[in-house]
């Protein structure tokens, strides 16, 4: 196993596979909320409160968000493959749940509304509060717990 500097001693104990993958999950996770809101800019309706309420989710996240790279470039970084593989996977999600129940302006509403209300930030969502929590701990080498 190689060092994985600047990681506690603790995350350094949980392995190199097991924070790459959360840290994979964590960078998948981050393609939707921006990906959603181009989407429903491109496709269903122009909609810049939407745009913007993205581009502060990306402000919001963004701490989790380097110490995501962090990680993944700590353990190997992302090959180009891994990148188009991710970017086609997010796009193919995004579609399908914008389409899902057949009111595409409803749901870029929601997902707006989901936005605003943090909801759908990295570090409260409860399908990823174990990389989270993994990843959020690498903070300057120590452990912080994620905020719920």
């Amino acid at each position: 196993m190689t060092p994985l500097t600047g990681l506690s001693s603790s995350l350094y104990a949980q392995g190199a596979d097991v924070i790459r993958d959360s840290a994979m999950r964590m960078l998948g996770a981050s393609l939707l909320v921006p990906g959603i809101a181009a989407y429903c800019e491109e496709y269903v309706e122009k909609n810049s409160g939407l745009l913007e309420a993205a581009k502060k989710w990306n402000g919001r996240n963004a701490a989790i968000m380097h110490q995501t790279v962090k990680a993944i470039k700590l353990t190997g970084g992302v090959s180009k493959e891994e990148k188009a593989l991710l970017d086609s996977l997010a796009f193919k999600l995004t579609k399908q749940f914008v389409d899902s129940d057949g009111n595409q302006k409803q749901v870029c509403r929601n997902v707006l509304f989901s936005i605003e209300n943090a909801s759908l930030d990295l570090d409260r969502r409860e399908d990823l509060a174990d990389a989270s929590k993994l990843i959020y701990s690498q903070r300057n080498g120590k452990f912080h717990p994620s905020r719920k």
